[in-house]
């Protein structure tokens, strides 16, 4: 939920200041930008067990599952993002053996899942 704060935010200007097409626009706004990015963070999960990672990402249309065993982990590397620190979440960027990136958006910072994959990757 915290992904989508400083974009409510932006929503929430957009109101008081918009002199011009009172209010129209911002609920224009909400309705493309807010509204799915919500939908898709709250319908994202990320499943760890002893020997995988399942990525199950959801979006208005439906879901998109992957499977990625934690034997195929090359190298981690934690992104912030713009708010990340302030709201308590990094973006987990995983790459994998065959060289393709596997990316967990919107991870709370305390749950620490990236020393976790840095414990299996193979260097």
């Amino acid at each position: 939920m915290w992904a989508s704060a400083p974009w409510v935010v932006l929503f929430g200007l957009s109101i008081v200041f918009d002199f011009l097409t009172f209010g129209v626009l911002p609920i224009i706004f909400a309705s493309i930008v807010i509204i799915p990015r919500f939908l898709a963070t709250r319908r994202t999960k990320y499943i760890v067990t002893s020997n995988e990672l399942i990525i199950q990402q959801g979006s208005i249309t439906g879901y998109q599952r992957m499977q990625i065993p934690l034997s195929e982990l090359d190298s981690v590397t934690v992104e912030p993002g713009r708010f990340g620190q302030m709201l308590g979440y990094v973006g987990i960027h995983l790459q994998l053996n065959d060289g393709k990136i596997a990316k967990l958006n919107y991870v709370p910072a305390k749950a620490q899942l990236d020393k976790y994959f840095t414990e299996h990757t193979r260097n």
